[in-house]
């Protein structure tokens, strides 16, 4: 038996058939979504990578003020492509409504967890490092 190769062909009832239209379009879907892979849509939302060293770490900060600002810091450090960064007082205001203080509290926490470096400089702001 020759076959014709601009055709399509399958096994049904243990004989080679052709291909009716119908089963040659599913056959053609069949294929396209095989090719594509399905991917999953861009998040719109802002987010950080967190390593289970960070997270046993934050585990020790004891307010949850420290781990929204140490979450905006991760954030920020990504921003800066992992190179040290000063964080204005007021980017932390805007993320939660922290006053100076709070914020101040927050800092020394993470810096003591290890989850953070602070270099200060006299009447400069602090400039962080997330190691």
């Amino acid at each position: 038996m020759l076959l014709d190769k601009t055709k399509s062909y399958k096994f049904r009832g243990g004989k080679l058939v052709e291909r009716t239209t119908e089963e040659q379009a599913e056959l053609q879907r069949r294929k396209a979504e095989a090719a594509s892979p399905s991917r999953m849509p861009k998040s719109k939302e802002p987010f950080v990578k967190l390593t289970i060293p960070q997270l046993n770490k934050l585990f020790g900060v004891r307010s949850p003020a420290g781990v929204l600002i140490f979450m905006v810091m991760l954030h920020e450090n990504f921003r800066h492509r992992g190179k040290p960064f000063i964080l204005p007082a007021n980017k932390l205001a805007a993320h939660g409504g922290f006053n100076p203080r709070t914020q101040r509290r927050a800092l020394l926490q993470l810096e003591a967890c290890g989850l953070i470096l602070i270099r200060r400089k006299n009447r400069e702001l602090p400039v962080i490092t997330i190691p």
